[in-house]
């Protein structure tokens, strides 16, 4: 629609960013870095290749936000995680929550989210394990997680190579599998918010030899 100039088009943008944002913040907001990246790749594509043009918009972003935090002497975006985490893990442990995974508490500092994104991302693309499994519905979330690895190994076998636009969706995944995992300490949480992702890992099976999209 967009390509098109229609204004149904602009109208379905619209109502789509106003929808998600009132909805589901957090699927906007993780969106939001990747937009000056895509649109210096699309202004100089022969220049800039995705990751280079990726790198150069998350290092202008990254300083651009470190000046703001120094000179506002507060920063919003770990303060958020912190609480939203902390929060989240004292109402799992008060509630006694069935499927809570271990998560390490994050401390005030940037430097206490790097040490735990490998964890982050074990809790939200491998867990659970089929000998970690107590209840019949985790059998679904252990399918999800196998679906999402056939489709990683896909997109090296095929996309990467043929089609490196596939590039901007896998990074906005694994982004999006971050903030849930250094957020989320339940398995059922994780299973809920996840759910934005899955158009974007159908839409890239699709795209493989093979699949219903040929």
């Amino acid at each position: 629609f967009l390509s098109k100039k229609s204004w149904l088009g602009i109208l379905g943008l619209v109502a789509g960013v106003a929808l998600i944002w009132k909805t589901k913040f957090y699927v906007m907001a993780t969106a939001m870095p990747f937009i000056p990246a895509m649109a210096l790749n699309r202004l100089f594509p022969k220049k800039l290749k995705i990751w280079q043009a990726a790198t150069l918009s998350f290092l202008v972003l990254g300083i651009a936000y470190a000046a703001y935090v120094h000179q506002r002497g507060k920063d919003p975006l770990l303060t958020s995680l912190v609480i939203k985490q902390r929060d989240f893990i004292n109402l799992s442990q008060a509630e006694s929550a069935g499927s809570l995974i271990p998560l390490e508490r994050l401390e005030p500092n940037w430097a206490s989210v790097i040490r735990t994104c490998p964890q982050a991302l074990y809790n939200a693309t491998l867990r659970p394990l089929p000998w970690q499994i107590k209840q019949p519905g985790a059998w679904l979330m252990l399918l999800e997680n196998l679906f999402l690895l056939w489709v990683a190994f896909l997109s090296i076998k095929h996309g990467v190579k043929h089609q490196k636009q596939q590039l901007w969706a896998w990074l906005y995944i694994v982004a999006m599998l971050l903030l849930l995992g250094l957020s989320t300490p339940v398995l059922g949480g994780l299973f809920r918010y996840k759910v934005p992702i899955w158009p974007l890992v159908w839409g890239l099976f699709l795209t493989f030899p093979g699949t219903a999209a040929r």
